[in-house]
């Protein structure tokens, strides 16, 4: 597998994105890896009050693919939370609530595309949340409380791992993985891309040292050894990643804004 390039600086999103045909495009190249240091990016203010975020990626050909970190103050709400491509969430500290009940850190989320909820956070809290990201036919909602005891933690193959499945559907598979110290897992897909974002704890792939927050894609073919240290949980999503060719005109997509 090719070495990863460089940390990449994010740039902030246009909110109200009603010039999307305009905006920069993150990390769109899904035929190479990519490794995003958070911890060195500085959080960007939206004009929407107290809402911060960092872009981890973002596409806009054909439509909206949004890959990125959001800090939302206490007191904000989404009155419409959704997309056309579907929207995925996963709360990594504080909760956010909708009429349900509490999403609370370490809740992952699904919405279907062209669904839309009503979310508020009284508190203020962090998710890691993707747009446009959801297979058309995927019409499943999905709330898991991955901290609940009775959450079903399975050992996989290597000693010291354990997994949590969190959803699956046709080419897509979406779990959290638990590393115990000095244990490692190995993930090798031929025709699947992978991504991964650190929950807790630290990690070492190859030679290089990602902490919790760092966010990592590999495409499709790539073989990836993720040891940890001290022990770590991670995001992990295996799907048919979008085929980059930039000579594809891009489309407008559905205005969303946070």
């Amino acid at each position: 597998m090719s070495s990863i390039p460089p940390t990449q600086k994010s740039v902030f999103v246009n909110d109200s994105m009603d010039q999307v045909n305009n905006i920069q495009e993150i990390n769109a190249n899904f035929d190479v890896p990519v490794a995003v240091e958070t911890e060195m990016l500085n959080w960007k203010v939206s004009t929407t009050v107290g809402v911060k975020q960092d872009i981890l990626e973002r596409t806009r050909k054909n439509k909206l693919r949004l890959t990125t970190l959001v800090k939302l103050p206490a007191g904000h709400i989404f009155n419409r939370l959704g997309h056309e491509g579907g929207v995925e969430f996963f709360v990594l500290s504080g909760v956010l609530s909708n009429s349900d009940g509490d999403c609370s850190a370490g809740c992952y989320v699904r919405i279907p595309a062209g669904s839309y909820c009503k979310y508020f956070t009284s508190d203020g809290c962090t998710i890691l949340l993707k747009l446009g990201c959801l297979l058309p036919f995927d019409r499943k909602p999905v709330v898991i409380n991955t901290r609940n005891p009775a959450a079903r933690w399975l050992s996989v193959g290597e000693p010291g791992v354990s997994r949590l499945g969190l959803h699956h559907f046709s080419e897509e598979v979406v779990s959290l993985y638990r590393i115990r110290s000095e244990c490692w897992v190995i993930f090798k897909y031929q025709n699947h891309g992978v991504e991964v974002f650190v929950c807790e704890g630290s990690i070492y792939v190859q030679d290089n040292r990602y902490a919790t927050g760092n966010w990592l894609r590999y495409p499709a073919g790539s073989r990836i050894k993720i040891s940890a240290i001290g022990g770590a949980c991670l995001y992990v999503k295996k799907s048919v990643f979008p085929t980059t060719d930039f000579s594809v005109a891009c489309e407008r997509v559905e205005n969303f804004k946070l």
